[in-house]
């Protein structure tokens, strides 16, 4: 009994909320001007990760020596 409750008057529910956050990346080729969204769940994305979502939707890099150079929009820095 908990500060004079009764089980039969008094019931707790517990829940596990898993909050999923969907995160976006914009990208584009730098020779086109169409831009482009990668979109996955949590806060976070490696490198690689993002390069190979960017390969599957865009279909291009096949061979094993397709590399997606990466860089920064605004500092123009690459991210490797």
């Amino acid at each position: 009994m908990l500060s004079g409750l009764s089980a039969s008057n008094c019931s707790v529910i517990l829940e596990r909320f898993t909050a999923i956050t969907k995160m976006s990346v914009h990208y584009k080729f730098k020779n086109s001007a169409d831009q482009h969204t990668v979109t996955f769940d949590g806060v976070h994305i490696s490198v690689s990760d993002l390069k190979k979502a960017i390969i599957e939707q865009k279909k291009v890099g096949k061979s094993p020596d397709c590399d997606l150079q990466i860089q920064d929009a605004e500092t123009k820095k690459g991210i490797s």
